[in-house]
């Protein structure tokens, strides 16, 4: 290992005309020899780095106040911000760029905090009692994150040509079985997934956790009506998911381009909007059970549409 022989230091002082840099021996640095009076002017000594994103304050109890209250959907949407609250998501917001500032327990997570200021992210060290009130998790990891929402897909051009899947979630009310079939969705190869007006808050802390980040990386439209898309979806094969009477959907021939519509948990998928071909397709199941959970039907519906 070489050893460095010198030290840049930036002498700083009021006023800043007269701030310059100089090189002093590592010995000298060491022994505090880097104080120095220039022309009746006090000068202190700082080390010459490259520049690096400001961490943030120190996490008080107002603002842990604060930003808990993005736990809370009309919050999200008034002020465009969400939290990530474990560590699959806060790297999953990095990649995505849309973190502003991750927060992480004092010496915790380092190659997270290297990964955010290594993107421009700054990082603020956070109690872990003040962490667990912002982000409403008892269970804390250790990281979290304040992040811009992700933009939404919007639909007025239509859908890309060529091989597509999507998934429709109509009134899935559950965040956490939102979540989860969009992290199946992402698995499966779905290239977009439409949510209907009264399914679950995407954005949801719970749905953001169920999708392992998946909601933060697919395009996701929100508010759809599946009745205004009758156009745009007229060469794909729709698959309606229902408990009883459908088709097995290993016996269906499927073109290259399909969607498939999940419904509400108790009450199944709504009525099919005029102008829409959709065929029903239910999951043979043994006689002793009744159905699957939403989430467990709707994986095996995207593994066999894959």
């Amino acid at each position: 290992m070489v050893q460095a022989q010198s030290v840049f230091l930036v002498l700083h002082a009021k006023d800043e005309s007269l701030q310059r840099k100089r090189k002093i021996s590592v010995a000298a640095f060491h022994q505090g020899a880097f104080s120095r009076d220039v022309a009746g002017r006090r000068f202190t000594a700082a080390p010459f780095r490259l520049p690096c994103p400001p961490m943030g304050d120190p996490l008080g109890k107002e603002r842990a106040r604060r930003l808990a209250r993005l736990q809370r959907a009309k919050v999200r949407r008034e002020t465009g911000r969400m939290l990530l609250d474990s560590v699959p998501l806060v790297r999953e917001g990095l990649g995505a760029g849309l973190v502003e500032e991750v927060f992480l327990y004092p010496g915790g997570h380092p190659a997270l905090r290297e990964e955010a200021l290594r993107r421009g992210v700054p990082v603020t060290d956070a109690d872990p009692d003040l962490l667990r009130r912002m982000s409403g998790v008892e269970t804390s990891a250790g990281a979290a994150a304040l992040a811009r929402l992700p933009e939404p897909l919007t639909l007025d051009d239509g859908f890309a040509d060529g091989p597509l899947m999507l998934v429709f979630l109509d009134a899935v009310a559950d965040p956490g079985n939102l979540g989860g079939i969009v992290r199946t969705a992402a698995a499966f190869g779905a290239g977009a997934v439409l949510i209907g007006r009264d399914s679950a808050d995407p954005t949801a802390p719970k749905a953001l956790r169920a999708s392992a980040g998946a909601l933060l990386r697919l395009p996701v439209a929100r508010c759809v009506d599946l009745g205004t898309l009758a156009d745009a979806l007229h060469s794909f094969t729709l698959l309606r998911a229902t408990a009883h009477g459908g088709v097995d959907p290993e016996r269906l021939a499927m073109g290259p381009r399909r969607l498939l519509w999940v419904g509400n948990e108790a009450h199944g998928p709504g009525p099919v909007p005029e102008g829409l071909s959709v065929t029903d397709v239910t999951i043979p199941l043994d006689r002793a059970t009744e159905s699957l959970n939403v989430a467990a039907a709707a994986a095996v519906l995207l593994h066999l549409m894959r």
